[in-house]
C-alpha cells in the first residue's frame, strides 16, 4: 500500500477526498489527534468521515502514534 503525502496546506481536503473515495482500507496516523473541542473540529469531521466509509464496507483504523508507540483510536 503506497504512503499518500502532501503538503500542510493541502492536507485535509485531500485526507477527506482519500476517505471518501476509498472503497476497502483506510489507516490513518497522526501525531496528534483531539476530538475533544466543543463545535466542529477537523478532528470530528475526519472521524465522520471514517464512521461512513465503515458503514459502506471500507476497513478502517486510526491511529495516534507518540514515542514510537501506537494506541488504536478507531478500531
Amino acid at each position: 500500500m503506497p504512503t499518500v503525502t502532501y503538503p500542510n496546506s493541502l492536507f485535509f481536503d485531500a485526507l477527506m477526498r482519500e476517505i471518501a473515495a476509498a472503497e476497502s482500507t483506510i489507516q490513518v496516523m497522526s501525531f496528534i489527534f483531539r476530538s475533544d473541542y466543543v463545535g466542529t473540529t477537523r478532528a470530528k469531521e475526519v472521524l465522520q468521515a471514517l464512521t461512513e466509509a465503515q458503514a459502506r464496507g471500507a476497513a478502517t483504523a486510526l491511529h495516534k502514534v507518540s514515542n514510537e508507540v501506537s494506541i488504536a483510536l478507531m478500531p
